[in-house]
């Protein structure tokens, strides 16, 4: 009937519209009322001309295009507030003092008392003050190491968050355009990994994202894919494949942790300890949660004490072969903890 027909066309419509789903932002940062001056260039901001020097970075460091980085201010924040999405989801947030700049002592050993307002620096956790711009010198006096502007701090913070979560932003897209670059110059690795069928490129992004997940840099991306040649056709496994690929690049993902003085700060379990991991992870054995628990309080103290004494970074160190199970145990309680084999 026409009637019929009718509501079939309305309904085909509204299919379409169903069908253009809103575009969600890869990176996108929020920021409240009160932080407005600081991307308004006609108030001396220049938030907007540091993003973009930002991702420039970002790519260097990271080896693959991170995808653009938006900044808009939301009125429904906190005046002073800034939130950090990733693909629409919050992963971070903090606040700004404007006229303010935030001192950091991250020993926590300070001569004598400066005014400010207490806060937390929001990567490290560290506690810290906003004090006065006509302050700066004398917070420096009293043995604050660090002093840095609102802006600064939010653009470390997003840096941070960019970095750990790296992986989330290497779409299979953003793969496909990395390998078709590599198969302009080395057309032979290419063929090798992809095209022999050794591997699809869904399992190349999948090691790629376990690399990332553990901020190691996909820069040399030629020799990633050499060493997926060599491997790929025998092992399909992405984490056997990752372990694989972070053996040959074992210097450059040491180098990245290396101390001023060119050493590493290390910490490592006890032998017993390493022993009753290595049991439960080759059986596959469930393990005692209080077993867990006692390791992360242990850590945690060991890296809190070298924190304490201006020691940065710590790594794990483990044998090969718990590596990337331990590594999965103490993620969710200490992301930012390296574990090298």
């Amino acid at each position: 009937t026409i009637d019929e027909m009718g509501a079939e066309e309305r309904q085909g419509g509204l299919d379409q519209e169903m069908l253009q789903t809103p575009e969600v932002d890869p990176v996108l940062v929020k920021i409240g009322y009160g932080l407005i001056p600081f991307v308004d260039e006609e108030q001396g901001g220049d938030l907007l001309d540091r993003v973009p020097k930002l991702r420039t970075r970002l790519v260097n460091d990271l080896g693959f295009p991170v995808p653009l980085i938006r900044v808009r201010d939301d009125l429904l924040l906190g005046a002073t507030k800034y939130i950090i999405e990733l693909w629409g989801v919050m992963v971070a947030e903090g606040e700004l003092v404007p006229g303010h700049m935030m001192a950091l002592s991250p020993s926590g050993m300070t001569r004598r008392t400066v005014e400010g307002i207490e806060t937390i620096e929001p990567i490290y956790g560290h506690p810290a003050l906003w004090i006065l711009e006509a302050n700066q010198q004398e917070a420096r006096d009293a043995g604050y190491a660090t002093v840095v502007s609102p802006d600064d701090v939010l653009i470390t913070h997003l840096e941070d968050v960019i970095k750990r979560n790296a992986a989330d932003l290497l779409s299979l897209q953003i793969t496909q355009d990395l390998v078709n670059a590599q198969r302009e110059v080395n057309p032979t690795v290419v063929e090798a990994v992809i095209s022999e069928h050794a591997l699809t490129i869904v399992d190349v992004q999948k090691v790629l994202k376990l690399l990332l997940e553990e901020q190691v840099p996909i820069r040399n991306l030629q020799i990633v894919l050499e060493t997926l040649a060599d491997y790929g056709r025998e092992i399909k496994d992405a984490a056997e494949l990752a372990t694989s690929v972070r053996q040959v690049l074992r210097r450059e993902i040491t180098n990245q942790y290396l101390t001023e003085e060119g050493g590493l700060a290390v910490v490592m379990l006890s032998p017993a300890l390493q022993q009753l991991l290595s049991q439960i992870i080759q059986s596959n054995e469930a393990i005692d949660p209080s077993v867990i628990q006692r390791m992360l309080e242990n850590l945690s103290q060991q890296i809190q004490g070298a924190s304490d004494r201006g020691i940065r970074p710590v790594v794990l160190v483990c044998p090969g072969a718990i590596r990337y199970g331990l590594r999965n145990m103490i993620t969710s309680s200490l992301p930012s903890l390296p574990v090298l084999a």
